[in-house]
C-alpha cells in the first residue's frame, strides 16, 4: 500500500494560508519519491505573521513568484490518487489540506490518513512527542519546519516503526497498535 507522508507550513493562522507542502512516498516499506512545492497563499490570506516567519523562514518575497495552492493541487493530486495519507499531529496538516481546497473549490477526494504522532506514542515511550523529539529519538537528522524535511522524517517514523512492529503490512500495523484510519472528508 502506498503511503504518502505530508506536511504543510502556513503564512499565518488560517488554515488555508498554505504556503509550502512536502511529500515523501512509503511504497513497500521504502521512500520512493519526495516532493515539495512553495506556495503562494490565496490572495484573501496573503499575509505573513512574523510567528509563523520565525518559524519557517518562509517570507512574502520567498512565494512572490510562486503558484497559488490549486495550481500546486493538479501537481500533487496524481500523488495521493490510491494512498492512505500520514503527517505528524496529522490534525493540523489535514485541515491546511482540506481547507485549502475549500477554499479553491477543489472536490474532496476520498482519503484516508494516519497520524504518526500517535503511532510514536503507541511504539516508544518518550518525554514528548513532537516531531524533532521523535526523530532525535530514532536518530534521524533533518531540518525542521521544512514541509519537504518534515515530511520525510514522518516517512522515518512510519519506516521505523513498522521494522520495531515487525509488521510490514500498514493494515495489520495500524490495527496491532489499535488504531485507524480517519477519513479526510
Amino acid at each position: 500500500m502506498k503511503v504518502v507522508c505530508i506536511d504543510f507550513e502556513t503564512a499565518n493562522r488560517h488554515y488555508c494560508s498554505a504556503c509550502s507542502v512536502g511529500i515523501a512516498v512509503i511504497e513497500n516499506g521504502a521512500l520512493t519519491d519526495s516532493r515539495y512545492w512553495m506556495i503562494k497563499p490565496h490572495k484573501s490570506y496573503n499575509y505573513f505573521d512574523r510567528m509563523n516567519v520565525s518559524i519557517h523562514g518562509i517570507t512574502p518575497d520567498s512565494v512572490k513568484s510562486e503558484h497559488e495552492f490549486d495550481y500546486v493541487y493538479k501537481e500533487l493530486a496524481p500523488f495521493l490518487e490510491n494512498a492512505v495519507l500520514a503527517a505528524h499531529y496529522a490534525v493540523f496538516d489535514m485541515s491546511v489540506l482540506k481547507k485549502s481546497m475549500e477554499v479553491y473549490e477543489i472536490e474532496c477526494p476520498n482519503l484516508y490518513y494516519i497520524c504518526t504522532r500517535n503511532i510514536a506514542k503507541k511504539i516508544w515511550k518518550l518525554d514528548s512527542y513532537k516531531l524533532n523529539v521523535v526523530s532525535e529519538n530514532l536518530f534521524y537528522r533533518f531540518t525542521h519546519h521544512n514541509a519537504l524535511e518534515d515530511a520525510l522524517a514522518c516517512g522515518n517514523i512510519l519506516i521505523k516503526g513498522m521494522a520495531e512492529k515487525g509488521i510490514f503490512v500498514l493494515d495489520d500495523f495500524i490495527k496491532s497498535l489499535g488504531l485507524s484510519y480517519t477519513s479526510l472528508q
